[in-house]
């Protein structure tokens, strides 16, 4: 399938070579956006911009003098907000740090077949200096698509929700369509008997585009299986089966059961890899992390309530080398089964100290 290359820069002329400004600025800044890659078309007798991207199978051509543009400062105030294409084209500002987003669209909450084009960047402007800024379009958002095997139908009869911590919406069984997220932990939810089940807690990246097939199999302890990436320099689209019978392993105690054996030693706990970088107020859930010595896990990839966190002590050697989140990013959202002495506090956590083996579970 083809795909399309969408690169990300921002070009900041060195200070040597930074166009000085006018004397009567004396003390400002001043920042210049331009877009690229982008065509000049002429439409309707007026110069506009415009940038192809392929969205699923469709390649599109997005005007991107529509692209909603906004400056803040590092305070939070704002310097602009509005179209790309009504921009100044030199923005004056005084000298600071200046956050730029460039949106084809507002997107807050999940949606199907909204896929959000744009870039993030950052900026330092300095006094009597000009700052040309190049941003470059890429997938800012998520898509998610589930297939349901026969067997998950039998199991599973009515439809499924998906939830991220900015809402949620039904995923109809007849659908081929991507739903898009911001980045971050989805959740499927199934109701039974008038009760919420998680049936699947995922991280998604920006730019990622997973196809997921939805199975439900009793005699097998593993819930993914048959992965398949295809990678550009902007997407990943991302194939899986996703076996919904994940239970438990027999004699394995939640983080809600552990959380009442402080003090005993040589205990399985089951949870998923949530973080990392743990502080006595903190915990870093997305990359990059910079300690190796421990990971985060809990009930759900939703959960940020610390009380219901688990800090698992990465002793070094083989297991630290296995897990550690600093160059083991990818294993956010993993169910695992660690295996160690539980302790009341560690890093301000109720946590598990000496662990001496674990086993993750896809």
């Amino acid at each position: 399938m083809e795909r399309f290359f969408i690169f990300i820069a921002i070009l900041a002329m060195p200070l040597s070579s930074c166009d000085m400004l006018p004397a009567e600025n004396d003390g400002e800044g001043i920042i210049v956006l331009s877009l690229r890659p982008a065509e000049s078309l002429t439409r309707s007798g007026s110069l506009r911009e415009w940038t192809n991207v392929r969205v699923e199978n469709t390649l599109y051509a997005l005007d991107t003098n529509s692209f909603l543009l906004s400056i803040h400062d590092s305070y939070g105030q704002k310097v602009y907000s509005g179209k790309y294409s009504e921009r100044p084209d030199e923005i004056i500002v005084v000298p600071g740090t200046y956050d730029i987003k460039l949106h084809s669209e507002e997107f807050k909450a999940p949606r199907f077949n909204a896929p959000m084009f744009g870039d993030e960047q950052t900026v330092i402007v300095e006094r009597n200096k000009k700052v040309n800024v190049v941003l470059r379009c890429r997938q800012l958002n998520a898509g998610l698509r589930l297939e349901f095997s026969e067997s998950f139908n039998k199991r599973y009869i009515y439809a499924v929700r998906l939830r991220d911590a900015n809402g949620e919406t039904p995923y109809p069984k007849t659908t081929e369509d991507y739903c898009y997220f911001l980045p971050g932990a989805v959740e499927m939810i199934y109701k039974e008997d008038g009760r919420d089940t998680v049936l699947m807690s995922r991280i998604l990246n920006a730019g990622e585009m997973l196809l997921l097939t939805l199975t439900y199999s009793e005699n097998s302890m593993y819930n993914v299986s048959n992965m398949k990436l295809e990678m550009d320099t902007s997407r990943v689209w991302a194939s899986e089966k996703y076996n919904t019978a994940l239970k438990i392993p027999y004699g394995v105690l939640s983080i809600e059961e552990a959380k009442e054996r402080v003090g005993e030693k040589d205990l399985s706990v089951f949870g998923f890899i949530l973080g990392g970088d743990a502080t006595e107020r903190t915990m870093r859930i997305a990359p990059p992390f910079t300690s190796a010595s421990h990971i985060v896990i809990a009930p759900s990839m939703m959960e940020r309530n610390r009380n219901n966190c688990f800090v698992v002590e990465l002793p070094s050697g083989e297991i630290r080398e296995a897990l550690n989140l600093v160059v083991n990013d990818d294993l956010l959202g993993s169910p695992i089964v660690v295996v160690g002495d539980i302790v009341e506090s560690y890093y301000g956590y109720t946590g598990i100290k000496r662990t001496e083996d674990f086993t993750l579970l896809d």
